[in-house]
Formats: structure tokens, C-alpha cells, sequence
């Protein structure tokens, strides 16, 4: 890590506020930057630079539609209702600790190369793609819709979707399932195996284990985070369209 105490950003993976507590001393403990290294071509060179509170709301994100659930049904130990409440405690107790630290949201979008080969500058869909898809008589709009999901860009989405945009469209395989909540729903479920291995087979410390690691707790929670709040997202706005979900 190029900054940041690397297990303060565990205790806050696993939303423990008596080890954030501790740890945390000043305003300054609460920031961290992480050199994405070199391990695929597309990452070399990237700086990931985010806060304690982001890696709390994306728990929040997690564990958000499930969080009336006391345990899941293949890992009995991990409940999503107490993660998800004792992260709420965690933000609230540490906002009132430091008021003078400015809490922002965070932005998904800026992100993206934890889990993808491009930057929140590219697109999924490229101009010439979208001429050619337009000219099979998809809607630039809801074409716009999934370049926007697949970049994990909230505020486009919305606005997209404000607009009368639809995710029901599948321009690559042309079946009628929503191409982009189908991708969305697999990331999804792709790196919530890899976040829930990880709270059944807890880290005591990252002073012991691969540099790489804090990098890889970023990805897992990162990329089942910014897919469900996606979701999210596209549901609330989509409730009109029956099942859409199913």
C-alpha cells in the first residue's frame, strides 16, 4: 500500500469497530492508496484511492437486499442482517468521532479497473457498435444504458433510465433477457463467493500474508458491491416491468 495502515482497511472489510477504534488515530489513518501493480497489462500504473467510509458503504451495498436475513443458506455462520448493522454502526460511530473528515459517496465508475480492462473513459459499446446496433433497431438509449451499467456509472444510469431507457434488450446474443442485468447478476454472484470465503476463513492481519492481498479484498467486495447497487438501481426505476428480475 502507498498509504494507509493496510489493517485498518481489513477492519473495515469486515466493519469491526473496535479494531477500527484502536487503529485509527486522526483523520489521516481514515485514507488509503493502493498501487493496483502489474499483474494484468490494463492495471499497470493505476492508483486506487478511496476512504474507510467508501469500503463501509460498499459493505453496505453487499449485504443491502438481504439484510433482513440471519444466515445464508450455504454458509450458516455468516450473517448478512448483524454485517450489515454493525457496518451502519461502524459509519455512524466513526462519522461522530471525526466530523471534521468530509464523507463523500462513492463513485463506482472511478474504480472499474479492479474488476475490468478498461477505464470509466471507455466503453463497452463502442461508436461503431452502437451505429451498427441502431441500425438493427435497438434504442441508443437503452445502448447507452448498458455502457453505463458496465462502467458501474450510478448517475448515468439514472439518468438514463429517467429518460425511459430499458435494460430489456440483448443486442449481442439477441435472445430476450436483459443482457445487462444478466452481466451484472454474475459479477455479482461471481465475487460474493470470493467476499463470503473470505469472512468464513477470516484474516487476523495483512502484515503476514501476500502484498497483493489488500488489492484482492478490494476486488472481491468491489466487484459483488458495485453489481448489487446496480441492481438496485435499475429495479427501482424498472418496477413497472413485471418480472423482470426473474
Amino acid at each position: 500500500m502507498k498509504k494507509g495502515n493496510p489493517n485498518i482497511l481489513l477492519a473495515a472489510y469486515y466493519a469491526e469497530i473496535d479494531t477500527l477504534d484502536r487503529l485509527i488515530k486522526s483523520t489521516h489513518d481514515l485514507d488509503f492508496e493502493l498501487d493496483l501493480g502489474d499483474r494484468y497489462p490494463y492495471q499497470k500504473g493505476s492508483i486506487i484511492k478511496l476512504s474507510v467510509f467508501h469500503i463501509l458503504e460498499m459493505n453496505l451495498h453487499v449485504w443491502l437486499d438481504i439484510k433482513h436475513v440471519t444466515e445464508l443458506k450455504n454458509k450458516k455462520t455468516i450473517n448478512p442482517k448483524a454485517n450489515y448493522e454493525k457496518t451502519l454502526d461502524c459509519i455512524h460511530i466513526l462519522a461522530k468521532r471525526f466530523p471534521e473528515f468530509e464523507i463523500t459517496t462513492i463513485e463506482y465508475q472511478k474504480y472499474i479497473k479492479l474488476i475490468y480492462d478498461f477505464d470509466e473513459s471507455n466503453q463497452w459499446i463502442d461508436d461503431d457498435e452502437m451505429q451498427e446496433y441502431e441500425l438493427e433497431g435497438y434504442r441508443r438509449i437503452d445502448l447507452e444504458l448498458i455502457n453505463a451499467g458496465m462502467n458501474r456509472n450510478e448517475k448515468k444510469i439514472i439518468e438514463l433510465l429517467q429518460q425511459g431507457a430499458s435494460p430489456m434488450i440483448d443486442p449481442f446474443d439477441k435472445t430476450d433477457v436483459s443482457a445487462l442485468i444478466e452481466s451484472l447478476a454474475s459479477a455479482d454472484s461471481f465475487y460474493f463467493i470470493d467476499f463470503t470465503y473470505d469472512h468464513l476463513n477470516k484474516i487476523n492481519s495483512l502484515d503476514t500474508v501476500d502484498k497483493r492481498k489488500p488489492i484482492d479484498l478490494l476486488k472481491y467486495l468491489y466487484g459483488c458491491a458495485s453489481s448489487a447497487r446496480m441492481l438496485d438501481i435499475i429495479r427501482e426505476y424498472t418496477m413497472f416491468q413485471d418480472n423482470i428480475f426473474e
